[in-house]
């Protein structure tokens, strides 16, 4: 029998017929892949729900909205500048979401670059702020030094106005309650509050005008002239709270000052920081209404002293009074300079200098005085007669890096009986000032005598080895032998952490047991580090 070879219509039947054979192949193949797949798919489901379920479980998710809200607080107090951190709590998950949006402490601080302004919109700003409820807002632009080319002497329009958003934020932005401009030129302020005094609208409240706090931080890098201090202040916006640093101006301009901005005679709060000192004597009797004032004045030179003596300011109203960074000869002087007889709240702190690197091997009374000890003396003198002369009642004291001798220091507190709330950090003496009682004579009634009503005490940054036990011992006694003289009420001692870790481990040592002792008899005593 003869065989003739298969034709094409046969050949394409046999294709067609293994195609369909393989696609039935492929579809049995892919669904037992599937079913092969279905249990994996189904235990990552189940693992993710168990999970989740598991997260359920932890206490921060069992915790009221109210106990969340604190921790969130308190993580974002320790850092309030960096906004990245609430934007990271709120991405956690929903519930954190919706508490940290309902804490309005995470929302009433925002500092932005000066960059930033120009990539953030002005109703993101307004939303953040929203969410602060009726808490004060601050608003602080740092960065601001260099973003301005223009030559100010040729009038030429200000860069920091005509073409940034700071202007624009300031008058279309959210109202404010602080302000804080870091590090800009003062001919770029001086415009800008210019442009904002020109530009303003009846009926409408901006940002510039809702102010009550503004702080500025002046620049004066890479500047020859700076503008006159009175277009300065006469540029000013009206606000009970100011605050400034680094607006150098030499002595010849103080003359120049206007005799009564309404600025100025407006402020309940002022802080001026890194002024000569006359230009700060010659400022203050502007400020009638003063209730609070800080003072970092530049160096103190001698030449300055036979300056001063027609710069006696009266502050009637100030009731609380800080000075920092200031040079024992300046405290010195401090009687011919201010009289504050509403005083109740006065912190000094010293600057770092030569006295810190001088011995305290005598008192002030030695016959052979060192000129560092001198200086100590004065201050001590100058000091009590600034209190005596403004015939003030102080209730809160606090000194910082002050070096004296034991007996100088009892000298300045003996003068200020009124004292309630002491506050020492980093004060060096020869002795604690708080002697042991085998150390008085028995004729001297020193626990008595020396701040018959302190409430509270707080050491901090103390020397090594400072004895605190001794302070214990001190306050101990004196409750014991004098019921009828008012008793502290809280003692704070932050120590070094090697005493700290001592006071945890050592269960019976000696500062224990005064702590121990001194909260039978009512006072709230607490060690910890304070690094």
């Amino acid at each position: 029998m003869l065989r003739f070879p298969p034709t094409a219509a046969t050949i394409q039947e046999s294709i067609d017929a293994r195609t369909k054979l393989i696609h039935r192949l492929e579809l049995k193949v892919r669904n037992l892949d599937l079913e092969r797949q279905r249990p994996t798919q189904e235990w990552y489901k189940l693992a993710a729900e168990r999970e989740a379920l598991r997260t359920l479980l932890l206490p921060s998710h069992r915790l009221p909205a109210e106990i969340l809200s604190q921790i969130f607080v308190a993580v974002h107090h320790a850092n309030w500048r960096d906004s990245r951190q609430v934007n990271a709590l709120c991405r956690v998950c929903k519930l954190w979401r919706n508490i940290a949006i309902g804490t309005h402490q995470l929302w009433s601080n925002l500092e932005l670059g000066y960059s930033h302004v120009y990539k953030c919109k002005i109703h993101n700003i307004s939303r953040w702020f929203e969410r602060s409820g009726s808490l004060p807002r601050r608003l602080i632009l740092g960065g601001l030094y260099g973003r301005c080319s223009t030559d100010h002497a040729t009038g030429s329009d200000c860069h920091m106005v005509e073409k940034t958003a700071v202007a624009t934020l300031l008058t279309q932005g959210p109202t404010l309650d602080t302000l804080n401009l870091q590090e800009i030129p003062p001919d770029c302020f001086q415009e800008l509050a210019k442009h904002m005094k020109e530009h303003q609208t009846p009926l409408v409240i901006r940002p510039w005008d809702s102010l009550k706090s503004l702080t500025i931080s002046v620049s004066l890098r890479h500047l020859q002239d700076p503008p006159p201090l009175k277009q300065f202040l006469l540029h000013l916006p009206s606000v009970p709270s100011l605050h400034l640093s680094g607006l150098y101006h030499e002595e010849e301009q103080i003359q120049l000052l206007p005799t009564h901005p309404s600025v100025l005679g407006n402020l309940t709060t002022l802080s001026l920081r890194h002024l000569p000192l006359l230009c700060i004597l010659a400022l203050l009797p502007l400020c009638k209404n003063l209730e609070d004032l800080t003072l970092s004045p530049m160096d103190f030179y001698e030449n300055t002293t036979a300056n001063i003596a027609h710069y006696l300011v009266h502050l009637p109203s100030v009731r609380v009074l800080r000075l920092n960074h200031l040079a024992y000869e300046t405290v010195a002087a401090l009687p011919k300079l201010l009289r504050t007889p509403a005083l109740v709240d006065l912190s000094v702190s010293f600057e770092n200098g030569d006295d810190f690197n001088s011995p305290l091997d005598s008192d002030e009374d030695d016959e052979e005085e060192k000129p560092v000890t001198d200086h100590r003396t004065e201050m001590v003198t100058g000091l009590v007669s600034f209190i005596q002369q403004s015939k003030a009642t102080v209730r809160r004291l606090l000194l910082r890096k002050l070096k004296i001798s034991s007996r100088g220091l009892e000298r300045l507190l003996s003068y200020m009986p009124s004292v309630t709330d002491l506050v020492l950090i980093s004060v060096t003496m020869v002795n604690t000032l708080f002697r042991p009682v085998k150390y008085v004579a028995p004729d001297v009634k020193y626990h008595v005598q020396l701040l018959p009503r302190l409430y509270s005490l707080r050491l901090c940054y103390m020397p090594d080895h400072f004895p605190y036990e001794e302070v214990c011992d001190f306050f101990i006694h004196r409750a014991t032998s004098s019921p009828n003289i008012g008793r502290l009420k809280v003692l704070r001692l932050e120590t070094d952490p090697e005493t700290a870790e001592g006071y945890d481990s050592i269960t019976w040592g000696d500062l224990r047991r005064a702590v121990l002792k001194l909260s039978r008899l009512g006072v709230d005593a607490f060690v910890c580090s304070a690094y």
